[in-house]
């Protein structure tokens, strides 16, 4: 309870710095501000500053609120992996003010390459689940929940293992790519996640079904 009160806190702060950054901003900017990008990472859609700021904080926040009361509120929540628990929460209001300065930046310097932080950052974040995906119990949260490792502790184990290495491999592979081509990058990241996760679910079946033909 102590760690989730932490976490609570630290959200609010950086909830709160995207908030005064906003409005120490809010009168230097245009009426209309870049809230969208196309597949080229270039913008195609532009929103009134107030509509568009208001909305990605509100949206966020309660993104964040929904995933805490989720992990709070799940009956095996001791078997969470904490650390994990805390960067999953706080990747949420870090987006949020990754998004309102890049936003506010973007604004000033319609040069700035968007799409390359943006990618950086979802590349870290699947690296990082990676390394902690096999440290996660048995759960309805976190991890990859196929019904069969539901069932099985050792289906379970086998599962994240498999998951984690593909998701490391994923993240490390996009950054990498990222250094030569944004689209690419963001092509292959989106592409292996998808992959990992329809190659875990049919992994987990095979375990499980070998498992109850012994």
């Amino acid at each position: 309870m102590k760690e989730n009160r932490k976490n609570l806190l630290l959200s609010f702060i950086l909830f709160l710095i995207s908030i005064i950054l906003a409005i120490i901003y809010y009168d230097r900017l245009p009426v209309r501000i870049p809230v969208h990008y196309d597949f080229d990472w270039q913008v195609d859609i532009y929103a009134k500053k107030i509509n568009a700021l208001l909305f990605i904080v509100i949206f966020m926040v309660l993104v964040y609120l929904a995933l805490y009361f989720i992990l709070t509120l799940d009956p095996k929540r001791n078997e969470h992996d904490e650390s994990y628990k805390h960067i999953s929460l706080l990747i949420i209001p870090i987006l949020n003010l990754l998004i309102i300065g890049l936003t506010i930046r973007k604004t000033f310097d319609p040069s700035l390459n968007v799409g390359r932080i943006i990618v950086a950052v979802i590349a870290v974040f699947i690296a990082i689940s990676g390394v902690f995906m096999p440290r996660i119990k048995r759960n309805y949260t976190l991890g990859i929940r196929t019904p069969w490792a539901l069932e099985n502790d050792y289906v379970w184990k086998k599962t994240q293992k498999l998951s984690g290495l593909l998701l490391f491999i994923n993240g490390v592979f996009s950054l990498i790519i990222l250094g030569f081509s944004v689209k690419i990058a963001f092509i292959l990241l989106t592409s292996l996640f998808i992959l990992t996760i329809i190659v875990s679910f049919i992994y987990s079946y095979l375990i499980y079904n070998n498992l109850a033909n012994k």
